[in-house]
């Protein structure tokens, strides 16, 4: 198969988040204090409840995880590289299959996650996976920029209850 997702290691994810999308850094750099990749990466395995890496015959091409921030909420998140495309779909079904799940097992009450606006890839895709546009929060950004919030409630996940 050329397609494998793992679990998140440090050296993968640092792979997938210095050659992430230009889209998806301007997102989450926008919300945060450097852009310290490493960082990012480190903060991404460290603090994750959950984290993989999908890899393209080997190379490390998305990082995605879920972080529980208060009992039973949890900020869902993803980043990728240029070659998202030969993941997505198996990434997609790893979602379904494997991500919600184990929310949904782990008591998750919500599960939400913020994308900038203008990031149309990411909305299409969370759309697709059954999140809902919840609001939108002007000047989150450090530099003004609006971000959409995208929500699961356990009543709505797929398969939820």
């Amino acid at each position: 198969m050329t397609v494998d997702i793992v679990r998140a290691r440090f050296d993968d994810v640092v792979r997938v988040a210095e050659n992430m999308r230009a889209a998806d850094a301007r997102e989450i750099f926008a919300t945060r204090w450097d852009e310290d990749r490493v960082r990012l990466a480190a903060e991404a395995v460290n603090y994750s409840t959950y984290a993989w890496v999908a890899r393209y015959r080997e190379e490390p091409v998305a990082a995605l995880g879920a972080i529980e921030e208060t009992p039973h909420v949890f900020n869902v998140w993803m980043f990728a590289t240029d070659r998202w495309r030969k993941v997505a779909g198996p990434v997609t079904r790893h979602v379904e299959a494997v991500a919600i799940p184990a929310l949904l097992e782990a008591g998750a009450n919500r599960a939400y996650c913020r994308s900038i606006e203008g990031h149309e890839v990411a909305h299409a895709w969370l759309k697709r996976l059954g999140a809902v546009r919840e609001s939108t929060q002007p000047g989150v950004g450090k530099n003004g920029e609006a971000f959409h919030v995208y929500v699961w409630y356990r009543e709505t996940f797929p398969n939820g209850d």
